[in-house]
């Protein structure tokens, strides 16, 4: 595959470092700073973070989801996860 996957494709990710067994669904953005306005600017109260693939921002949606998203600037390290099967 060449360069970076499109934005949109599913990718699952299973981790076993944090606290909770609750999913965290992920998403990549192409403008993390433009979502994370309009988000605010909905009334979202969320927090900043850092992922391996770039910068984050997270939140607990009604109802109790864990939602993230993240700008995917570090593209060596998302070609790094493609394919990869680690189970």
């Amino acid at each position: 595959m060449e360069g970076p996957v499109p934005f949109g494709t599913p990718r699952l990710l299973l981790t076993d470092h944090l606290a909770s067994d609750a999913p965290i669904l992920v998403f990549r953005v192409a403008d993390l700073a433009g979502q994370v306005a309009r988000l605010r600017a909905r009334g979202v109260d969320g927090w900043q973070l850092e992922l391996l693939m770039g910068p984050a921002f997270s939140w607990t949606a009604p109802g109790g989801q864990r939602v993230a998203i993240y700008e995917p600037t570090r593209i060596g390290v998302v070609d790094h996860f493609v394919g990869r099967h680690d189970f």
